[in-house]
């Protein structure tokens, strides 16, 4: 089974696993970083009010350098 299948991922389809059990998306090679740009721009710490905006900005930077790699 997928240990990532139940766990949100910014608005993408759970991902398959590889023959190493590294998570991968099907679809276009942009739609990471489209995914990141329209998930930034919501959590932006100038943009949103939340206490902890800045955290959530953070933590979606590093998730889009993890996943930008692949």
């Amino acid at each position: 089974t997928n240990p990532l299948s139940s766990s949100p991922t910014a608005g993408l389809e759970a991902p398959s696993l590889d023959a190493m059990g590294r998570p991968g998306w099907d679809g276009e090679p942009g739609e990471v970083t489209r995914q990141f740009r329209l998930l930034s721009r919501k959590v932006h710490p100038d943009r949103c009010k939340a206490e902890r905006a800045t955290d959530a900005f953070d933590a979606v930077k590093v998730i889009h350098g993890c996943t930008s790699r692949w």
